[in-house]
C-alpha cells in the first residue's frame, strides 16, 4: 500500500520535470543497456561454465608444441600420461581444414585428429553410437568417426541410421560410429572427429594452417597452480631454452575456460571497464537531477517532517524514487544490450558458439542488470538525501568525476583513432578493389596426384579467364588477407648472404591480380615448370635483407638439402604484408607448377563489382573437377574489412561512448550552472541593482562552476595514461596515450564544459532585476 503511494507520487514527481527525466533516463538505459551487454560477453567466455563434465578440472596445455614432437608416437604418449602424478587423463588432436566428400557432395569441414581419449577426458557422450575406444588410435586400426550433430543434419538428414555409414575424409573412407550431441563443436567448430593422431599415414594434409593441441583432466585434489609447476619443472629439464622466452610464449597450463576465451577476454574486460566509466557519468546526470528536485522540494519535505515524517520515512519515499528511475531505465536498457550482444558475436565470435553465446537471457546477466539498478538506485537515492545540506559540495563533486572521466574516455579515442587510422592506411604493397578470391584444396581428390595439380591450375585459370570482364588471374598457396601461415627457409646466396625468407608458391598472373608492382627482372612464365630450371622472384625487404641491390636478378639460392638444384633469381616484386597488423617480410616466389603444391587461393581481378562476378567464378572452377570444394568466396575488400572488423568495432565503440561521455558533461555542467543561477536569484538581482556588470556576475559564476571542472581535468590526464596501457588489448600495437593526446582531451574538456556554463550564465542578461530581487 505504502509503496504504491510512493511510487504514484514519484511518478508526479518526475512528470513535472519531463524533459529533464527524459534525458536522464535515456543517458541510464544507454549506459545500463552498454554495460550489461558487455558483462553478457564476459559471463559467457568466463564466468557460465563449459559443457563438459566438471569443466573447473579440465586444463589446457598452452605452448604444447614443445612437448608434441616427444608424445607424437602413441607409446611415449601414454607413458608421459600415466606416469604424470596430476592426470586423471589426457588428450591430444590435430585441428585442420580438410575435405569432406559424400554422395557426390564436396564441402570443407573442420577436422580434429584426435587420441582414444578425447570424448573421455572430455566427459561428453555421443547424442547417439559411441565414442573412440582405447585402442582405436593404433596406427593401421579400422579407420572410424564421429561426425558433429549439424553434419549429421546436413550430410544424413538426421536419420538415425547414419551408424555404419561412410564418409571421406581427403579421399580416406570413415566408418561413422558416433554423432557428437547438439552443439558441441570443441575444438575450433570441428564437425568430425577420428582417432587418427598417431596414425601419420592417414588424414595427410600440408596445410600448414592447423592446430596442435592437447589437455587433461586433473586428479580430484590436485591444483592447477601444483599441476602447472610440475609440469614446467619438466619441460624446463627438457627444452631450457623454451624459458629464456617472454613469459608469454612458456609452456604452462591454463584452465580451459581462460584458454577458449583467448585474447577477447582482456578485450571485454577493458570494454567493461569504459563502459563502467559511462555508466557513472549517466549515474553522476541522475544524481544531478534529484539533487534539483530536492532543493525544489526541501519546502515540502519540512512540511512532511512537521506533520510526523521520520527521517527513515522520508528517506525511504527519496530511494523508491531513485529506484523506480533506474529500473524503467535497466528495462529499456536490456533492449540496448541484446543489440550490443549480436554486434559482438559478431565482431568477436566465441570458441564454442553453442554454449558461449552471448545473450541476456541469462540468469547472472538479469541479474546483473536488476543488480546494477538497485544500487545505482540506492546509492543515488540515499546520497542526495544525507548530503542535502551540502548540495553545492556535492555537485562539484560530481561535476569534477563527470570531467575527469569524459578526459580518460576522450583521450582514450583519439589513441585508438589514431592507432586505427594508421593500420586502415598501411600499405599493403597490393590492390584489394575489383578483386575477387576463391580457395581450393586438392587433397584426396583426382587431381592431387603431382602430375595433375599443376594441369588443374592451368585449366582452372584458363576457364576464368573465359568468364567475359576477366581482367587478369592467377593463384597462390598463401595469399594475404586470406592466411598467414607459411614456411620460413634460409637459404644460401651464391654471394654467401644467408636470408630468413617466407616461401609462397605462385602462378603466372598472380602479380597483374593483385597489382603488385614488378621492380626489376621477370615475371614467371606457362615456360617456368617442373623438370626446367628453377627460378624464383624475391621482393624489396629480402633484397636489403640480402644487401643487395637490383644486380640480384640472375644470383641463385640454394636450399637444403645441399643436393637441391639452385634456383635463379629470376625477378624482384614490391614488399607486401599478410595483413595490416603485421610487419614486412622477406618472401621469395616460386612457380606452383615446380612445387606442385595442393591448395591454393585463386584471385582474380575484374572490371566493375566484383561480388556480381562471385557465381560465375565459382562455376567456372567447379566445372574442372566438381570433387574439389571451392571455399571462402570473397571479394578482397571484403576479407580486409573482415581483419579490421574487431579494431573497427572497439574504436568506434570508444568514439561513441567518449562522445557520449562528453554530451552527459556538458549536460552536467549546464544543469550546475542553471541550478547555481535558480538558487542564487535574489542574489544576483541584489549585485544588478547596486551596478554590479552582467559581464563580471557571468565571469565569476563561470571561475566557480570551471574549479570542479578543473580538479576533475588533472585526475583524468591522469586517468588517461593509466588506460592507454590496456587498450592494446584492443588494438595491437597502438601507441600509449601521450602527454599531447591528454592536454588536448583536457583542453577539449575544458572548452566544452565552458561553453555550457557561458550558454547557462546567458539567463542574466535577460533577467529583470526587479523581479530577481522579490524572488525567494
Amino acid at each position: 500500500m505504502t509503496l504504491g503511494q510512493d511510487l504514484r507520487y514519484a511518478a508526479r514527481i518526475y512528470r513535472r520535470r519531463a524533459l529533464v527525466t527524459t534525458l536522464a533516463l535515456t543517458a541510464l538505459s544507454l549506459a545500463i543497456g552498454a554495460t550489461t551487454g558487455v558483462f553478457s560477453v564476459v559471463n559467457a567466455l568466463l564466468l557460465r561454465a563449459l559443457p563438459f563434465r566438471e569443466p573447473q578440472r579440465l586444463v589446457q596445455l598452452a605452448k604444447f608444441d614443445y612437448l608434441a614432437i616427444e608424445v607424437s608416437e602413441r607409446s611415449t604418449f601414454y607413458h608421459w600420461r600415466d606416469r604424470a602424478p596430476y592426470w586423471q587423463d589426457a588428450a591430444a588432436y590435430r585441428s585442420a581444414e580438410l575435405n569432406l566428400s559424400r554422395s557426390g557432395q564436396a564441402v570443407r569441414v573442420n577436422v580434429a585428429r584426435t587420441t582414444a581419449g578425447f570424448f573421455a577426458a572430455l566427459g561428453t557422450e555421443p547424442e547417439i553410437g559411441r565414442s573412440f575406444a582405447p585402442d582405436e588410435d593404433v596406427p593401421g586400426k579400422d579407420a572410424v568417426a564421429v561426425i558433429g550433430y549439424g553434419a549429421w543434419q546436413q550430410l544424413f538428414g538426421g536419420d538415425p541410421r547414419v551408424l555404419g555409414a561412410t564418409v571421406r575424409i581427403n579421399g580416406t573412407p570413415l566408418a561413422v560410429i558416433g554423432v557428437a550431441p547438439p552443439g558441441f563443436d570443441y575444438p575450433e567448430k570441428t564437425a568430425i572427429w577420428a582417432p587418427t593422431y598417431f596414425d601419420h599415414d592417414r588424414l595427410q594434409h600440408h596445410n600448414a594452417d592447423s592446430t596442435t593441441g592437447a589437455f587433461g583432466r586433473l586428479k580430484p585434489g590436485a591444483s592447477l597452480a601444483q599441476a602447472d609447476a610440475i609440469y614446467q619443472a619438466e619441460l624446463r629439464h627438457a627444452y631450457p631454452n623454451a624459458f629464456q622466452l617472454d613469459p608469454a610464449w612458456r609452456p604452462r597450463l591454463i584452465s580451459l575456460q581462460d584458454q577458449l576465451a583467448g585474447p577477447v577476454r582482456q578485450a571485454s574486460l577493458v570494454l567493461l571497464a569504459v563502459v563502467a566509466f559511462v555508466l557513472l557519468i549517466a549515474c553522476a546526470n541522475v544524481a544531478h537531477l534529484l539533487l534539483s528536485l530536492i532543493s525544489e522540494r526541501i519546502p515540502e519535505l519540512a512540511i512532511r517532517s512537521a506533520l510526523g515524517a521520520g527521517r527513515a520515512r522520508l528517506v525511504r519515499q527519496l530511494i523508491t524514487e531513485s529506484i523506480a528511475l533506474t529500473l524503467v531505465a535497466a528495462t529499456a536498457g536490456l533492449a540496448v544490450a541484446q543489440w550490443a550482444c549480436r554486434l559482438a558475436a559478431m565482431v568477436q565470435p566465441p570458441a564454442l558458439f553453442s554454449t558461449q553465446r552471448y545473450t541476456v537471457l541469462d540468469w547472472r546477466v538479469l541479474g546483473f542488470a536488476a543488480a546494477l539498478a538497485l544500487l545505482t538506485g540506492v546509492v543515488f537515492g540515499v546520497v542526495p538525501a544525507f548530503l542535502a545540506g551540502r548540495l553545492d559540495r556535492m555537485r562539484g563533486l560530481l561535476l569534477a568525476v563527470q570531467t575527469a572521466l569524459a578526459v580518460i574516455l576522450v583521450a582514450g579515442s583519439v589513441s585508438m583513432g589514431r592507432g586505427f587510422l594508421k593500420l586502415a592506411g598501411t600499405d599493403l604493397g597490393l590492390r584489394t578493389r575489383n578483386v575477387a578470391t576463391l580457395s581450393v584444396n586438392l587433397e584426396g581428390t583426382r587431381a592431387q596426384p603431382d602430375a595433375q595439380t599443376a594441369q588443374y591450375y592451368r585449366r582452372a585459370l584458363d576457364r576464368l579467364h573465359a568468364v567475359p570482364g576477366v581482367e587478369s588471374a592467377g593463384a597462390a598457396d598463401y595469399l594475404p588477407l586470406v592466411s598467414t601461415a607459411a614456411y620460413s627457409f634460409q637459404p644460401v646466396l651464391d654471394s654467401g648472404e644467408k636470408v630468413w625468407g617466407v616461401a609462397l608458391n605462385i602462378t603466372p598472373g598472380y602479380f597483374q591480380a593483385t597489382g603488385t608492382g614488378l621492380v626489376a627482372g621477370r615475371d614467371f612464365t606457362e615456360g617456368d615448370r617442373g623438370g626446367g630450371a628453377r627460378v624464383a622472384i624475391v621482393n624489396e625487404e629480402y633484397v636489403r635483407n640480402a644487401h643487395a641491390g637490383a644486380g640480384i636478378v640472375g644470383h641463385k639460392m640454394i636450399f637444403d638439402p645441399p643436393d637441391d638444384q639452385p634456383v635463379t633469381i629470376v625477378g624482384i616484386v614490391r614488399n607486401t604484408r599478410f595483413n595490416p597488423a603485421s610487419g614486412i617480410e622477406s618472401l621469395f616466389y616460386f612457380p606452383v607448377a615446380q612445387t606442385k603444391n595442393s591448395f591454393a587461393t585463386f584471385v582474380v581481378r575484374v572490371r566493375g563489382n566484383p561480388e556480381s562476378y562471385l557465381p560465375a567464378l565459382r562455376h567456372a572452377i567447379q566445372q574442372v573437377d566438381s570433387q574439389v570444394p571451392v571455399y571462402e568466396v570473397e571479394t578482397l575488400d571484403q576479407r580486409l574489412r573482415d581483419k579490421l572488423a574487431r579494431p573497427r568495432f572497439y574504436t568506434t565503440a570508444m568514439l561513441f561512448f567518449s562522445g557520449f561521455a562528453c554530451l552527459l558533461a556538458i549536460i552536467g555542467a549546464y544543469g550546475a550552472a542553471s541550478y547555481s543561477i535558480a538558487r542564487r536569484t535574489h542574489e544576483i538581482g541584489v549585485r544588478i541593482a547596486v551596478g554590479a556588470p552582467i559581464l563580471g556576475l557571468r565571469g565569476m559564476l563561470l571561475r566557480q562552476c570551471m574549479l570542479p571542472v578543473a580538479v576533475g581535468m588533472l585526475g583524468g590526464v591522469a586517468g588517461a595514461g593509466a588506460l592507454g596501457r590496456f587498450l592494446q588489448h584492443l588494438i595491437a600495437g597502438i601507441q600509449p596515450t601521450g602527454a599531447a593526446i591528454c592536454a588536448a582531451a583536457a583542453l577539449t574538456s575544458a572548452i566544452t564544459a565552458a561553453t555550457a556554463v557561458w550558454n547557462a550564465t546567458g539567463r542574466i542578461v535577460r533577467m529583470d532585476p526587479t523581479a530577481a530581487l522579490r524572488a525567494e
